[in-house]
């Protein structure tokens, strides 16, 4: 996950799709909740 925050063209294609974002806010919420 943290490979995908590193990469500037991902980054952009999330800031241009608002839908991929909130998809992907809520997997790593998700995991982070899991995790704990």
């Amino acid at each position: 996950m943290s490979q995908f925050m590193v990469q500037p063209d991902i980054a952009g294609k999330r800031i241009a799709n608002p839908i991929a974002t909130i998809l992907i806010f809520s997997y790593g919420f998700k995991i982070f909740f899991k995790s704990r």
